[in-house]
């Protein structure tokens, strides 16, 4: 997706820090216990996200990747689904310790 469609897509989250860079957009959040980092390149369908709980310390890191056909329409998806999130619900670590999960009416994990 290009810089242009990707930032009219991040910006405009309340709560949200939308920092353009070079060649991708940084996404922060800091909630709960949480400090998030979501980064998404321009012209590439990925997206990185790395949190850190901040009474533990304990840092969480994956990534995303789009192919196929359907590679752009998925990554649009998850992207807005994964920005409202951020924005709406509540999170948390999860109980593996491995994956920063969000709730809508059920637990749910940013990829993995």
């Amino acid at each position: 997706m290009n810089r242009q469609s990707l930032l009219g897509i991040v910006q405009g989250h309340a709560g949200l820090t939308v920092d353009p860079q070079e060649t991708a957009v940084h996404v922060r959040v800091d909630r709960d216990d949480l400090s998030i980092l979501f980064t998404v390149p321009y012209d590439v369908p990925e997206m990185y996200f790395e949190g850190q709980q901040k009474s533990t310390g304990k840092k969480i890191e994956d990534w995303l990747d789009y192919y196929g056909d359907e590679a752009e329409s998925d990554f649009e998806a998850d992207l807005r689904r994964f920005l409202n999130a951020l924005q709406d619900c509540p999170l948390r670590v999860g109980a593996d310790g491995r994956r920063i999960q969000y709730f809508r009416e059920t637990w749910q994990h940013f990829f993995g």
